[in-house]
């Protein structure tokens, strides 16, 4: 799991059931909307120290993708769906 701003953020994303996720993939934070579906509202502060999170890299991961001439409904290698692909660059 990525260092996250505070202890009340690892503390609330550590719970099974609980209403916040993290992304790793995409380096995104959210809540999840109690619907029966995969839907998340994107946060870009954290609700307890009020920090600022860091920026999504969804269209990088994208962009990514198609530089390496992949199609997402294809095998990907484990490193490109968790953090390790922009941590390997640098991101």
């Amino acid at each position: 799991m990525s260092n996250h701003c505070c202890s009340q953020m690892l503390n609330n994303l550590a719970k099974t059931h609980g209403s916040l996720q993290y992304n790793g993939k995409f380096r995104e934070y959210g809540i999840r909307v109690d619907d029966g579906g995969t839907s998340v509202i994107l946060i870009t502060y954290c609700p307890w120290c009020a920090q600022k999170l860091p920026m999504s890299l969804r269209d990088e991961w994208f962009d990514l993708i198609d530089e390496l001439g992949l199609d997402i409904s294809s095998e990907l290698s484990s490193d490109l769906l968790t953090e390790s692909w922009w941590k390997s660059r640098g991101l």
